[in-house]
């Protein structure tokens, strides 16, 4: 339409609109099981952890990519100033003006395959946007920090099984049966995400 306003987003609006996915599926879910309608719906709750997680995974992409271009070639974090460039992005490179673009388009390709769930995986990422000790800073507090971590690894291992595993137990003897799932550990996951999300945004409101 003639005149509209694009929206700006940042990475919180963005993360807004892709955890509704997962709310959306939860209710569903609790609708119909009001309904007694004798499916397997337990389904919707898988769903929504995969949508919960992938939400915080596009985070922080986007917490990457809206940062880094934002650095000048005399200021760039160490991380990012040792991103490889090949030599046939040369040309691309000369043709920017600015060169701020350049560099995000440079590390949003090739991060464009890497998974942002893992502890480790997401504090490399915070690198390049210059933040170092990136859960110590989110995390003040050694306790709290040590939880998160340990429900970060049981929602992203989850979300895994799900998706590359179709959530089947993997034993022999198992029968390959579903791993059981409840509608406290779906929304724990979605209430979980969020909760990390915030606290990321408060630590880091850019």
């Amino acid at each position: 339409m003639e005149g509209a306003v694009v929206a700006q987003h940042t990475a919180k609006s963005l993360f807004d609109l892709n955890i509704v996915g997962a709310d959306e599926c939860l209710a569903l879910y609790e609708g119909l099981e009001k309904m007694k309608v004798g499916a397997d719906i337990t389904w919707l709750l898988r769903a929504s952890v995969v949508f919960s997680v992938s939400a915080m995974d596009a985070y922080f992409h986007d917490k990457v990519r809206y940062r880094v271009g934002r650095f000048g070639l005399d200021e760039l974090p160490a991380a990012l100033a040792r991103v490889p460039m090949k030599l046939a992005d040369l040309q691309t490179w000369e043709s920017h003006t600015r060169k701020g673009n350049a560099i995000r388009n440079l590390v949003v390709e090739q991060m464009a395959y890497k998974s942002l769930q893992g502890k480790e995986h997401i504090a490399d990422a915070m690198r390049l946007c210059g933040v170092d000790g990136f859960w110590d800073r989110v995390y003040p507090d050694a306790g709290s920090r040590n939880r998160t971590m340990a429900e970060l690894k049981v929602y992203g291992k989850r979300r895994n099984d799900i998706v590359h595993e179709g959530d089947r137990l993997s034993a022999r003897n198992s029968g390959k049966r579903l791993r059981p799932i409840d509608l406290a550990f779906a929304r724990g996951c979605t209430l979980f995400v969020s909760a990390v999300v915030d606290h990321v945004e408060a630590a880091c409101p850019w």
